[in-house]
């Protein structure tokens, strides 16, 4: 069974952008509308390739399979995950091979290594709309104490190490992703401390400190947050949370802070400039950042996308006063 037609320029596209790339780089390979695909996103992961389909074209892939294998076969993709969205919002997926979900591949983003699992609901083990982001911890850290929160496999924790970082502490509910983050720490021949924990306890805990004198002092301050936590109703929508844990990241006063913001539902729905510029008034520098970490100039595309599908998150970097700023681009 042929697949349809209009796949062909997407596959072909892959092609020749894995091509341009070391088999165990990690690389955006194609960006949605802004590759003239929209609702397509696809992504390099060592020698994993993880294809999401948010919106046209469709297929089968059950159905299709012996075809879609044929053709990533021919433009040298071997281990492969096709995330489809259905018409009611949830998601399939197909993998190469079925003993792929037990695979594991190391991948790296310039000097950082990742271990890459093929299981989606452990989503792969690294983003790579966030590698400007990371490059930016990266950049600031020499000398600092940095407390990554939401801290999934580590991420920017390596980065923050890598640049020179004296102390890192990663904070998340999931222990087992913080076992997964250590495997990271060993692949770069690092270490940080982990702690088993939401990052709204942890806050509250160190503000706690703070007041009664005993302050754990950290110079930068990461929030990477996904749109559901832990917990019970309310407790597990993180846009709910977001104005205590700046409030809390706000009392702290490190030097730098790193918030991302990648729930596009809520961006969409709430004025998230409004709300930082609300818990980090005086005394601070604030700049927005896309993925690319170019500066986003006007306000209305921190709440809007090129893709009617998917949108990539967006970056707040707050500096004190006293603190030399750093940003990147232009």
């Amino acid at each position: 069974m042929a697949l349809p037609s209009e796949l062909a320029p997407l596959l072909r596209l892959v092609g020749e952008r894995r091509a341009r790339h070391e088999r165990d780089a990690i690389a955006r390979l194609v960006a949605g509308a802004r590759d003239g695909h929209p609702g397509c996103w696809i992504d390099q992961l060592g020698e994993l390739c993880v294809l999401a389909l948010y919106g046209a074209p469709s297929i089968d892939a059950e159905r299709e399979r012996e075809a879609l294998a044929g053709a990533l076969n021919g433009i040298g993709l071997e281990h492969w995950i096709w995330k489809q969205r259905n018409a009611a919002g949830s998601y399939t997926y197909l993998h190469s091979s079925p003993s792929l979900r037990e695979q594991r591949f190391m991948a790296r983003e310039g000097e950082l290594r990742f271990e890459i699992r093929c299981d989606p609901k452990d989503d792969f083990g690294v983003f790579p709309d966030a590698a400007a982001a990371r490059a930016l911890v990266g950049s600031l850290a020499r000398g600092l104490r940095v407390l990554n929160l939401f801290s999934y496999t580590g991420g920017f924790a390596l980065a923050a190490l890598r640049g020179g970082a004296t102390q890192v502490t990663n904070v998340d509910a999931s222990k087992a992703m913080l076992t997964w983050s250590k495997r990271n720490a060993e692949l770069n021949g690092v270490d940080f401390a982990v702690v088993p924990d939401t990052a709204q306890r942890y806050l509250r805990r160190l503000e706690e400190r703070k007041a009664a004198g005993k302050e754990k002092h950290f110079d930068l301050i990461i929030l990477d947050p996904p749109a559901f936590g832990v917990g019970r109703g309310d407790e597990r929508i993180l846009r709910k949370a977001w104005p205590e844990m700046l409030r809390c990241v706000a009392a702290l006063e490190p030097a730098h802070v790193l918030l991302a913001f990648n729930d596009f539902a809520y961006r969409r729905c709430e004025p998230i400039d409004a709300l930082v510029e609300q818990h980090f008034a005086r005394g601070w520098e604030l700049r927005w950042l896309d993925e690319a970490g170019s500066s986003l100039r006007d306000r209305r595309l921190l709440a809007s996308s090129v893709d009617p599908y998917y949108a990539p998150p967006v970056f707040a970097h707050l500096a004190t006063s006293g603190a030399r700023p750093r940003f990147p681009g232009p």
